[in-house]
């Protein structure tokens, strides 16, 4: 029981290492690529972009399970597994909300836009890299074990879990709203009022709509708000 709260807790702190560092290198990279800043986020509350915590907790078990195996196989494993989160993700973001949080689609070798070659060999090259910095990670999570650090896990954890419910919830009322369909409980009427078509463009400021936008959209600098609806006027 001792090694199954330890693991989890190694991993909690990746992913929460992992989520901030893919806000950084996003940032990092959007300003460097297209001469401008954005924060990428994939929460309401937390500033995570959870596609790379996820990637990260996952780097760390699957070093864990692929230790002996030739550097090919790893490479092939973790670039497979990679690709499949960004599949899975990017389709239920496309089919349930009608939107594109990333978009391969003007790249070589995609899927429909969800995945392409080139990142698949981005996951394969990162997964192998941290497999050969596991030492000094192992080192950097001793602190997992004490009891203060496995606490903290905890309410992390139980943060991020409500805020993923929230902002999914939030998330699918943004989408009905866009298609023009109006708020029939006092949730969704909370929803229209707290969380606005402006806001929620300013917070996911690489999303779009798949009817309405294109990948362009998301990569320029935007000089209005993206889609604004008063709904002050909305009774809770």
């Amino acid at each position: 029981m001792e090694f199954i709260i330890d693991m989890l807790c190694r991993c909690l702190w990746l992913f929460v290492i992992g989520s901030l560092l893919g806000v950084i290198l996003e940032g990092i990279w959007w300003r460097y690529r297209y001469g401008f800043w954005q924060t990428h986020t994939t929460l309401l509350w937390s500033p995570f972009c959870t596609i790379y915590g996820f990637g990260c907790a996952g780097c760390y078990i699957g070093s864990l399970l692929l230790v002996g195996q030739p550097i090919a196989v790893k490479f092939i494993i973790f670039g497979a597994v990679g690709m499949l989160v960004e599949l899975v993700g990017g389709a239920l973001v496309y089919y349930g909300l009608g939107m594109r949080a990333w978009d391969y689609s003007d790249t070589f070798m995609n899927l429909k836009g969800f995945v392409n070659l080139k990142m698949a060999l981005v996951w394969g090259f990162y997964g192998c890299m941290f497999q050969l910095l596991m030492p000094a990670v192992n080192r950097f999570l001793a602190f997992s074990a004490d009891s203060f650090w496995q606490i903290t896990a905890f309410c992390i954890a139980l943060f991020v879990a409500v805020d993923t419910v929230f902002t999914s919830l939030v998330l699918y009322r943004w989408s009905r709203r866009h298609r023009g369909m109006r708020a029939e409980s006092r949730i969704a009427r909370f929803i229209d009022r707290r969380y606005p078509d402006e806001k929620m463009q300013k917070r996911f400021n690489n999303w779009y709509f798949v009817d309405t936008g294109s990948v362009q959209d998301a990569r320029t600098k935007p000089k209005a708000p993206f889609h604004t609806v008063n709904y002050e006027s909305t009774v809770f």
